[in-house]
């Protein structure tokens, strides 16, 4: 099933100066190589609450997020979302593409907000892989640093408290997706994206969050927080 995200009729673009330096797609490749590699992208401007792909679906392209936010995730049993984790702009996903045969998503992802996205596919994605096999290279680190964000998870829910996982999980996403304030660092996550990233409950979430608010710790507005003193929210 193609992917509802990208189609052959999206613009064909070239390397943007805008993207990032340190994306982990193109480590180690020359720029001329990165410039052909983008050459060959398509670009695509997803709305919010647009999915890019369904976990499952055959991996028939390649993503590199340029702009905006996308959340990953799986659906239980139940049918509860359960998030694994967020995507910022110079992150690559649907790296099964990459594989000769192509290994299915394995979960869904979808804009939280308005985003761009470039994309590869077939025939030319395998010819960029025979080309410059160092994306076979780079998509596997990338894969290694996804699992040990796992790893480290499952450790903090064997070893941490509640509240040192909720915070240091906020502390994560502010450094990676704050917003620098004059009165502190503001996060666009909810509550219940928080707690399942912390692994914890909703509830748990909500009652740390309110806890934090009533020292000046934080302040919570709908689907941000505002993170006042950061260096007081560390809880070892």
């Amino acid at each position: 099933m193609p992917s509802p995200a990208v189609n052959n009729n999206a613009k064909q673009v070239a390397w943007s100066a805008e993207l990032p330096a340190s994306i982990g797609l193109f480590a180690g490749i020359h720029q001329k190589q990165v410039a052909a590699i983008m050459a060959a992208a398509y670009s695509k401007k997803l709305d919010a609450n647009q999915q890019v792909y369904q976990e499952g679906n055959k991996a028939d392209r390649l993503f590199l997020l340029s702009a905006g936010r996308v959340k990953f995730y799986r659906i239980s049993k139940k049918g509860d979302e359960v998030l694994l984790s967020w995507l910022s702009p110079g992150d690559a996903f649907g790296l099964g593409a990459i594989l000769q045969p192509p290994y299915p998503y394995i979960g869904t992802t979808e804009a939280v907000q308005d985003c761009e996205v470039y994309a590869w596919q077939e025939p030319c994605l395998g010819q960029l892989v025979r080309d410059c096999p160092q994306l076979v290279e780079n998509t596997l680190r990338i894969v290694l640093r996804y699992l040990k964000t796992h790893a480290d998870q499952v450790v903090e829910v064997l070893t941490r408290t509640a509240e040192q996982r909720v915070a240091r999980t906020l502390l994560k996403l502010g450094d990676e997706t704050g917003r620098i304030r004059s009165d502190g660092v503001e996060v666009q996550v909810t509550n219940e994206h928080l707690s399942a990233l912390a692994h914890v409950s909703p509830f748990t979430a909500s009652r740390l969050l309110n806890k934090w608010k009533r020292s000046g710790r934080v302040e919570k507005k709908r689907g941000k927080v505002l993170i006042h003193s950061p260096e007081h929210l560390v809880i070892d």
